[in-house]
């Protein structure tokens, strides 16, 4: 199983606002983050040239690059012409590897901002939380319109929907395969803190597949919410999202 985690890191930042900075890291350490920033001491003095220049570039970037989550500590430091040469260096980086790359999030948290820079940082972390979304075969369509509409507004989804081969296995002898598929996937979502949303609606009894997902979701004791998508619209999707921010900050 993954270790417990809301995401990693890269905080870009300037070495004149290292306080409020570390603050920053100790929060997102407290909601269970793994924030990783660099102070590197070599550039207090002579700036590195040539090869060293490039190997530290290049270390920069593959950092960028795993974590896929760049926070930008935005002052007055971070913006010419107080900017260092670096600071400008890892936000062009971070855009030319996002073009490859679309996983890469972007955020910008202004620090000067005392009264609500450390809650913006917060409710970055924990849209982190894994959003496990769960349909029967009926709703296989709608369900891609909630999940879009949720990743558009930078939540972590993933799903499980019951088409195509995946809905005849299922229903063949329980589908031992798509059985275990499923329970690996909610052992993922619980050990990243995250929420199960089954979706259903008026004109579906019963279903194998949100039966399976309750169930594991009770064993391994992740957050379950049910949503009912029979009357769809733009309305029910803003209510859908609002709950689950409702519940990941609770």
């Amino acid at each position: 199983m993954a270790n417990n985690s809301n995401g990693y890191f890269f905080l870009s930042h300037s070495s004149k606002d290292l306080e409020k900075v570390r603050k920053i890291r100790n929060l997102i350490e407290n909601e269970n983050g793994n924030p990783i920033l660099f102070y590197l001491k070599c550039l207090d003095g002579d700036n590195p040239s040539g090869k060293d220049k490039e190997q530290l570039k290049g270390l920069i970037s593959r950092e960028i690059l795993a974590r896929k989550k760049f926070i930008l500590c935005k002052s007055k430091y971070t913006e010419p012409p107080h900017s260092s040469e670096w600071i400008e260096w890892e936000k062009a980086e971070v855009k030319e590897l996002q073009k490859n790359n679309n996983e890469i999030q972007v955020h910008e948290v202004d620090i000067e901002d005392n009264d609500n820079y450390l809650l913006n940082v917060r409710n970055i972390v924990r849209k982190q939380r894994k959003i496990l979304l769960v349909a029967p075969y009926e709703l296989r369509d709608k369900s891609r319109l909630v999940e879009r509409f949720l990743i558009q507004r930078k939540l972590q989804v993933e799903s499980i929907v019951e088409e195509g081969d995946f809905h005849t296995d299922l229903h063949h002898k329980m589908g031992m395969a798509a059985k275990e598929y499923i329970k690996g996937l909610i052992q993922e979502t619980t050990s990243h803190s995250g929420i199960i949303v089954l979706l259903n609606s008026r004109e579906i009894k019963s279903s194998t597949i949100l039966q399976m997902a309750y169930t594991f979701g009770l064993r391994y004791n992740c957050s379950i919410k049910s949503c009912d998508i029979s009357d769809f619209d733009e309305n029910l999707l803003r209510k859908i999202y609002t709950d689950i921010i409702e519940l990941i900050n609770s």
